[in-house]
């Protein structure tokens, strides 16, 4: 949860290599939610 919380109040989140390997349902979850927390407050970044 502390890693989650670091996340969300990062400025800028690079997710790099995405799609590599499919997400459990856990991972998702955490993933939407860092992703919600973030929406129209910070800048997310998806590199190839």
């Amino acid at each position: 949860m502390k890693f989650l919380n670091r996340l969300a109040r990062t400025d800028v989140l690079v997710v790099d290599d995405w799609g590599l390997a499919p997400l459990t349902e856990s991972e998702r979850r955490d993933f939407l939610e860092v992703l919600d927390d973030r929406y129209g407050v910070c800048t997310i970044l998806f590199k190839r």
